[in-house]
């Protein structure tokens, strides 16, 4: 790389150098070189030739007649105010149990107030967010799952609260049945706001609460005729009366419902082999432990070879509607088997 310079005087009585304007790139610099390394009246040289360059003067430009007397002080001092701190002063959670939805989620009312500590205000803007968790314990950690957050907007006087007011969230279905705590953090999960204390933002509930077990479906009977004779058109009309319990320690939501579903095996297991003969739809939900009766008289198509079959019931098909605490419990085949005839 090439400096172009031009000279600008002679040598410098207290340094021994010279003063040059170095145009590097096109921009002009005001720098200083050692005679003893190539200074003088040079038209071009190379950056490189120049080992020792330097600011001219970067600090104490001016040589004075008295160096001691350059400072003041403010006659009166500046107050740094403290700044704002947000702490969540209760967090308020449903006193009895939360009933699973029939997809299996749960959703939890919870609400929460939030007062800044510090004597000094928010600003107005940036605002925050309040950040809400499920926790099996009271402390804010990886096994926390975030439910949801509200945004608070228009800052928040010192010493002043604010109350969220009823808010809704959903613990997902894959949470299971039992007690958590519900934690607020404020000022999450984005840190909006410098505070004066960062590790006060977060509270737990004082209480747990419960999310209950699921409803648990289960066919609890089955009867089916001995033989059935075929019709005239070559089908066989099959009779089929069954049970079902709601096993559960909690009601099915009242909605939606589901269906109990009637099939033909040649054995008691369930499988692609089966067929299907009718499905009966059931309504209203079913409180924890109830049972209901179902019946259906199924048509065998005339396709169906003349033998020996078992009928088997499952309940919540084909559809799955509900989420329930086993889903392997469904399903039930007829203890004997009915015959078709020929």
């Amino acid at each position: 790389m090439e400096v172009e310079v031009q000279q600008l005087g002679g040598v410098d009585e207290l340094s021994g150098e010279s003063q040059i304007l170095a145009r590097r790139r096109g921009i002009a610099a005001r720098m200083i070189v050692d005679e003893d390394h190539g200074g003088g009246p040079l038209s071009k040289c190379r950056a490189e030739d120049f080992p020792r360059v330097d600011e001219r003067r970067r600090h104490n430009d001016l040589a004075e007649a008295d160096e001691a007397n350059n400072t003041r002080a403010s006659a009166a001092q500046v107050t740094l105010a403290p700044r704002p701190d947000l702490v969540v002063t209760g967090v308020t959670v449903p006193a009895g149990p939360v009933l699973p939805n029939a997809d299996g989620t749960y959703t939890v009312p919870v609400s929460w107030t939030v007062q800044n500590a510090s004597t000094s205000a928010t600003p107005a803007y940036p605002s925050w967010w309040d950040q809400v968790y499920l926790s099996p314990t009271p402390v804010l950690d990886g096994s926390a799952i975030e439910l949801g957050r509200t945004y608070h907007p228009d800052g928040l006087g010192a010493g002043a609260s604010y109350a969220s007011g009823a808010v809704t969230v959903t613990a997902p279905g894959s949470v299971a049945p039992g007690a958590y705590y519900i934690i607020v953090k404020a000022d999450d999960p984005f840190n909006d706001l410098a505070e004066a204390d960062e590790t006060n933002n977060t509270r737990a509930s004082a209480s747990q609460v419960t999310l209950a077990a699921r409803p648990d479906l289960v066919v609890t009977s089955l009867q089916v005729p001995g033989s059935v004779a075929r019709n005239g058109d070559g089908t066989w009309s099959v009779p089929v009366l069954w049970a079902v319990q709601n096993v559960g320690t909690t009601p099915t939501p009242a909605s939606p419902s589901w269906w109990d579903r009637v099939y033909l095996s040649t054995d008691t297991v369930l499988d692609g082999s089966d067929t299907g003969l009718g499905q009966v739809y059931h309504a209203d939900g079913l409180a924890a432990g109830a049972t209901y009766q179902g019946w259906l008289t199924v048509t065998v198509p005339g396709s169906v070879a003349p033998g020996s079959y078992s009928i088997i019931v499952k309940t919540d098909d084909p559809y799955n509607d509900l989420i329930e605490a086993d889903e392997t419990n469904n399903t039930r085949a007829s203890g004997s088997q009915v015959t078709l005839s020929p």
